[in-house]
C-alpha cells in the first residue's frame, strides 16, 4: 500500500504555501525509495547516476540529466541502480 507524503505546497492546515518546491538528494548506491505518492506533480531528475522509476503503468530507467514526471497522487517507487551516487533532484508542482 503507498504511503502518502506531507505536501511542499500546502501546510497541516491546508493553506498554500508555494507553487513550487525543490528538494536535492544524494543517494548511495542501491538505495530505494518504497512505494508512496504526492499530493502534487512531481519531476525528478537525475543528475548523476541511474535509477528506475516504477508506477502501475510502467517502469521508466532515468539515465544521468534526464527526467521523469510523475502525476499527482500517483503511487510510485524508484531505485538507484547504477554503481555509483545519484544525484537527485525534484521539482514538486501544484497540480490545478
Amino acid at each position: 500500500m503507498s504511503q502518502k507524503c506531507h505536501s511542499l505546497l500546502w501546510d497541516r492546515r491546508g493553506r498554500q504555501t508555494a507553487q513550487l518546491a525543490t528538494l536535492a538528494y544524494d543517494f548511495q548506491r542501491a538505495h530505494v525509495i518504497p512505494e508512496h505518492f504526492h499530493p502534487e506533480d512531481q519531476l525528478i531528475f537525475a543528475s548523476s547516476g541511474v535509477m528506475t522509476v516504477r508506477t502501475k503503468q510502467g517502469i521508466w530507467v532515468v539515465p544521468p540529466l534526464r527526467a521523469v514526471w510523475i502525476p499527482a497522487k500517483t503511487p510510485h517507487w524508484w531505485k538507484e541502480i547504477s554503481t555509483k551516487t545519484v544525484g537527485y533532484y525534484a521539482i514538486n508542482i501544484e497540480s490545478k
